[in-house]
């Protein structure tokens, strides 16, 4: 999951980082959510998925996104068991 930007080169280095790791693993279903003004949000994100997920804070601290924000919508997709990795900032 990323903040999100109205910059556009924002949003595409965020999709060109998550194209890498798809490459690098082809077995992992590499699905981004955004927190902030960019689509999809972390909510439409996890209503897709269902089962074990791991959100990876792309994000440079972990502030109230990650110990407030983040928990409170996990909270809200019962259907996913999720674990917050560590921040990758």
């Amino acid at each position: 999951m990323a903040h999100g930007t109205r910059d556009r080169a924002g949003v595409a280095t965020t999709e060109a980082l998550l194209d890498q790791v798809r490459v690098l693993r082809p077995d992992l279903r590499i699905e981004v959510g955004y927190l902030d003004l960019v689509q999809p949000s972390l909510d439409e994100a996890l209503a897709a998925l269902d089962g074990e997920v791991v959100l990876v804070p792309l994000l440079l601290g972990a502030g109230c996104h990650v110990r407030v924000d983040l928990p409170v919508t996990i909270a809200a997709a019962p259907w996913v068991r999720a674990r917050i990795a560590s921040v990758r900032g």
